[in-house]
């Protein structure tokens, strides 16, 4: 991204969002206890936890579209609903998790809706709207889909044409939720590059949603940890986002959260291991074969190729059981056995053409 974009340069000062003892509730449970904290411009901020834990009634509080059951929540020292709408627009941006397009328009339009805030007079848009609108539309990579219409667009299609019509706003405040969901890996990378690059430039003040632990780590300066018991961890993202704290807060045992670096000699990420938990790469016959515990999908095979590696001449095999393990590992290096630490062992390692061995994510014998 361009330092000068036009796009990027915010039409008002970043205002500092605060909570402040903040309670949040449906009618049968505590969704957020007391929660206090403050989010400044340079700051990007993830908010992560399990399905239901709250996150998106949390994100439209701090959006000012929903009152909260306690405390408070202000923008620069006033509460949003305080704030006149029109105002409000151009100190904020909010993405909600999921846009439904009800008739036709063409994606061009639907991008310049996000210059709304700032038209004046019977709400034509001029020369620099429609310079800033094609700047977003470049940066977000939908220029080839410009003419189109939304109705026909794929899910991760029109995901990236809602972002770009929230960047269009100019404010520096955004509320993005899970923006990169349905992306393919190489424009979950771009508009995460993006957003981290508009954080560093000290203008904006971000917070997004995330499922993806290694991305919230990799990108985010702070994270907002949530559980489903109304509980919550924040601060620098590298201290909340531990295994220790992910475990308790996802309910799933987790031995490590990496940002993507790879130490080991081959060339795999270091973020395979969050998300597909103990593996090998054998050399049987020339063919690589990354043995997993868990099923590849799409997006893994995509996430292969965006690293350098080659699905087609690799074999991806998923084992869903210790017996799976056995009978991928045996004929190669003798009996395997699972240590105490749930690391996988073998009489011999020396037999095994292996790269790596990770510690699981589960015991081994304990998945189904």
């Amino acid at each position: 991204m361009s330092a000068a974009a036009h796009w990027s340069l915010p039409l008002a000062a970043c205002p500092r969002l605060t909570l402040r003892d903040l309670r949040l509730r449906t009618s049968q449970r505590v969704l957020v206890d007391r929660l206090s904290l403050a989010i400044g411009a340079g700051e990007l901020w993830c908010i992560a936890g399990p399905n239901g834990a709250g996150k998106s009634t949390l994100m439209t509080v701090l959006a000012g579209l929903r009152h909260a059951d306690g405390g408070s929540v202000e923008i620069d020292g006033t509460a949003p609903a305080l704030v006149d709408p029109a105002v409000l627009a151009r100190q904020r941006a909010y993405l909600p998790q999921a846009v439904h397009d009800t008739f036709p328009m063409p994606v061009l339009d639907a991008v310049r809706v996000g210059r709304h805030p700032h038209l004046s007079g019977w709400g034509w848009t001029g020369r620099e709207d429609d310079r800033i609108v094609h700047d977003v539309v470049r940066a977000m990579d939908i220029e080839p889909l410009v003419t189109r219409d939304v109705l026909t667009l794929s899910g991760g299609e029109r995901q990236r044409v809602s972002l770009a019509a929230a960047l269009a706003q100019q404010a520096p405040l955004l509320l993005l939720d899970e923006p990169v969901s349905h992306l393919d890996l190489r424009h979950q990378i771009l508009v995460l590059e993006q957003l981290a690059a508009l954080a560093r430039a000290g203008r904006h003040a971000i917070v997004v949603i995330l499922h993806d632990l290694t991305l919230a780590l990799r990108y985010a300066t702070h994270a907002l940890l949530m559980a489903e018991d109304g509980t919550a961890l924040h601060g620098p993202a590298a201290q909340v986002l531990t295994p220790e704290h992910c475990s308790r807060a996802l309910r799933t045992a987790i031995v490590s959260v990496s940002d993507g670096d790879y130490t080991g000699d081959g060339p795999m990420m270091g973020g395979l291991q969050a998300s597909w938990g103990p593996c090998a790469v054998l050399r049987v016959g020339g063919i690589e074969i990354l043995v997993t515990r868990i099923r590849a999908q799409m997006n893994d095979l995509q996430q292969f190729r965006a690293f350098g590696i080659d699905p087609a001449a690799k074999r991806v095999v998923g084992l869903k059981s210790m017996q799976h393990f056995r009978a991928a590992f045996e004929p190669i290096a003798g009996k395997v056995t699972v240590c105490d630490s749930g690391a996988l062992c073998t009489p011999d390692l020396s037999k095994l053409p292996y790269r790596r061995v990770r510690r699981p994510l589960y015991p081994l014998d304990k998945v189904a």
